[in-house]
């Protein structure tokens, strides 16, 4: 379905996947919006809000949706706002050889500087901001983002010489694509959000976190099968420190593990013996299946 589309444009971006999907493997659904559902309306600050309360737990209400049976197509009758802001989370960061329309699309950003904010509040007085998790939007129209703002029904822009003050501060140590093009402006992932301290695209960090956390999970599973079976024990140390080590790299989950084998039995019966028990753990205890397990035997047990 498309992606969040901000007040200025209607072009930013289609064909998200909602990113649930651990293993392609694993399902076959797709998402979409039925034609009942109203435009995609919802402005940055909305965005921001609502990722703020998804931080701090708060409840954000219920989805409805469908299944289709004949596309097998889950359509969301209700929630198409705050799935498409949720969606940005899980947008891969474009590069220079991205296609146009995924260099066009909108950024989520968390400033991981910024601990508190005075903003202007409705009266025009500054006031602190509720908020405890600074996250920005930056769009094609805007990839400078915008004001920050805890009113979520007015978008504050920054004015001309603001733009031109940030676009002026890029150009001093990079080259961003169209900068010889007069009236062009970079595109979100060329720049970042104005006025804010350490902004780093929340994706990187999504991922960074889910796979530190996939890894440690990964490792605790195979761990304790190790440690069930009598024939085998991990080798720490100069190999490897913790003897075992875990790669997730789109979405393949590679496993090497160094152990040593009790010296009565035989080493390739231990080892398949030892990958197929962690094989299906980890496949019966997440969404993952390990493309590859690899056991390297060092030495044995007397």
């Amino acid at each position: 379905y498309d992606t969040l589309q901000l007040e200025e444009s209607t072009e930013y971006g289609k064909e998200i996947t909602v990113a649930t999907d651990r293993v392609k493997e694993t399902t076959n659904t797709e998402d979409s919006i039925p034609a009942i559902q109203r435009g995609l309306v919802w402005n940055s600050v909305r965005v921001e809000v609502l990722w703020d309360s998804l931080m701090r737990r708060i409840p954000i209400g219920s989805f409805s949706v469908r299944k289709d049976k004949q596309s097998n197509k889950i359509e969301i009758l209700d929630g198409q706002q705050r799935a498409n802001a949720i969606s940005l989370a899980f947008t891969p960061l474009p590069n220079a050889q991205s296609k146009l329309e995924d260099k066009q699309k909108s950024l989520l950003w968390i400033d991981l500087g910024m601990t508190s904010a005075v903003i202007e509040n409705e009266q025009g007085k500054p006031d602190k901001s509720v908020r405890r998790f600074f996250f920005r939007v930056t769009t094609a129209a805007h990839p400078w983002g915008y004001i920050l703002s805890d009113n979520e029904t007015t978008v504050k822009r920054f004015d001309f010489d603001e733009q031109k003050n940030v676009v002026e501060e890029l150009n001093k140590f990079s080259t961003w694509e169209n900068c010889n093009t007069r009236g062009s402006r970079p595109y979100p992932y060329e720049l970042w959000p104005e006025k804010a301290i350490c902004p780093v695209p929340f994706s990187i960090v999504y991922k960074f976190v889910s796979d530190r956390l996939n890894k440690s999970v990964f490792d605790s599973i195979a761990l304790n099968v190790i440690e069930e079976d009598e024939n085998v024990k991990l080798v720490e140390g100069n190999i490897l420190k913790s003897g075992i080590e875990t790669r997730i790299t789109e979405n393949s989950l590679k496993l090497h593990l160094v152990i040593k084998v009790k010296h009565n039995k035989n080493v390739s019966d231990v080892c398949a013996n030892l990958q197929n028990k962690i094989f299906e753990s980890i496949s019966y205890m997440t969404d993952f299946k390990p493309d590859n397990i690899t056991i390297q035997v060092v030495g044995f047990i007397f």
